[in-house]
């Protein structure tokens, strides 16, 4: 695989153009700033952290749709699927992630495997969906391009992206405080008169919690059912755990608030609704939604916990924090977009990318927008988790180096970080 480096200037350069327009530059000037979901995850810093805290749930869903086969476990290419126009790896290289993938793979449900896989691999000359195992326990289709999977936190990611194309657009500053956006009886916590900012939202570093004690939900779904009224509550009665921007903690509510911020922007429009211009459009995430019935109904694979299938995850209010469902496909074209950006994404997709905040010991360990900034295979990389009730996730990528890769399983327990990571050294090593 022929290695075709992208300059970290080239982002640099692009995020710079952004930021010179006039009215973006004030807009940024602006502001006072300060120097899923499983409970069981403590959120950790994701530069080499693995899962993060995801929304809680899975999708049990609709029969599988597709091709009989014979339960997949030498993998097969999805490259036969909608619009998706696949570039296989060479022989030597699929033979290898095969051998690797093989043994982490049980049809039907064994401890510690997935039941299937989806692994969208992207390199210079190379873009692909490689499926493994069955959609079901015990079923026989194997997962393609365009079989949807829950994305968890992965969502945080597009939340990401969808403020940074408010920003480019100028209709919002990173500095903005959030109780700007918010009804006027709205109080938000601050401290030390450092108000909490939509930086501070998109980086982890607003001193909320990770989750609202006042859900009303049950698991695996412990935030369906949430409100507004809610969440305004729990702003009201909130003490932040530190100084806003001065220290990292993980928070699912801390994105979703951003993503209820920039709903009422848009005159409470739905987050599917939110993100189609910037993900469908723009990228040709076109399966990349919340909703998942219609079409994409008889495409989902189902989620589960040690082999017992989970219901649907369901997120309310705060969804902006994981509740999309996705593809390998779709994950191929995000990646591909933060690799080299279409010109439609570039200065958004530039200024999510860019570093806005430190968040370990380890060099390079920063956030950009929503997603995680370190370091892998001597390259910088982008990448984040994500887990509901039924499914795990993960997605790296590097535009010094030209290569992605993003794991989707449908079982909640599976280390699709440790997998991604391997797949993405080899990759690398084989240059």
């Amino acid at each position: 695989m022929t290695r075709r480096p992208t300059p970290q200037r080239t982002r640099r350069r692009l995020l710079s153009a952004a930021l010179s327009s006039a009215s973006v530059l004030v807009l940024l000037s602006l502001g006072c700033s300060a120097s899923g979901f499983d409970p069981s995850e403590a959120g950790q810093v994701e530069n080499d952290a693995g899962q993060d805290a995801g929304s809680p749930s899975a999708d049990a869903g609709v029969d599988d749709a597709g091709v009989d086969n014979a339960g997949g476990l030498d993998g097969a290419a999805a490259d036969e699927s909608g619009d998706f126009a696949a570039i296989p790896l060479d022989a030597e290289m699929r033979s290898e992630i095969d051998e690797l993938v093989r043994p982490l793979v049980d049809p039907e449900g064994a401890a510690g495997k997935a039941i299937g896989l989806s692994i969208a691999v992207v390199g210079p000359t190379l873009r692909d969906v490689l499926g493994y195992g069955t959609t079901t326990k015990g079923g026989s289709i194997i997962p393609k391009a365009d079989t949807v999977f829950e994305i968890g936190s992965i969502t945080k990611v597009i939340t990401g992206l969808l403020l940074a194309q408010h920003v480019v657009d100028g209709r919002v500053a990173l500095d903005d405080p959030a109780a700007q956006y918010l009804p006027s009886e709205t109080v938000v916590p601050s401290a030390s008169c450092a108000p909490i900012t939509l930086r501070h939202l998109a980086t982890h570093t607003s001193g909320l919690p990770q989750m609202p004690p006042n859900l009303v939900g049950s698991p695996p779904n412990p935030a369906a059912g949430y409100t507004p009224a809610l969440l305004y509550e729990f702003l009201a009665r909130c003490r932040t755990a530190s100084v806003p921007g001065t220290e990292y903690a993980y928070s699912n509510v801390g994105i979703g608030l951003l993503g209820h911020v920039l709903s009422l922007l848009n005159r409470k429009a739905s987050y599917d609704d939110l993100i189609e211009d910037v993900i469908a459009t723009r990228i040709g995430m076109k399966d990349t939604r919340i909703d998942a019935s219609g079409a994409l109904a008889d495409r989902r694979a189902h989620g589960y916990d040690a082999g017992t299938v989970v219901p649907p995850n369901v997120i309310d209010t705060i969804e902006a924090a994981g509740a999309l469902r996705s593809t390998g496909a779709d994950l191929v074209r995000f990646m591909e977009a933060g690799i080299a950006p279409p010109s439609t994404i570039a200065l958004p997709m530039a200024l999510l990318l860019s570093p806005q905040a430190d968040v370990g010991p380890e060099p390079g360990a920063e956030m950009g927008l929503a997603i995680a900034i370190g370091q892998e295979a001597g390259a910088q990389v982008f990448l984040k988790a994500g887990t509901t009730g039924g499914f795990s996730s993960f997605m790296i990528f590097s535009s010094e180096i030209g290569i992605g890769v993003a794991v989707l399983a449908n079982d909640h327990r599976f280390d699709a970080s440790g997998l991604a990571k391997e797949i993405f050294r080899r990759l690398a090593a084989n240059g």
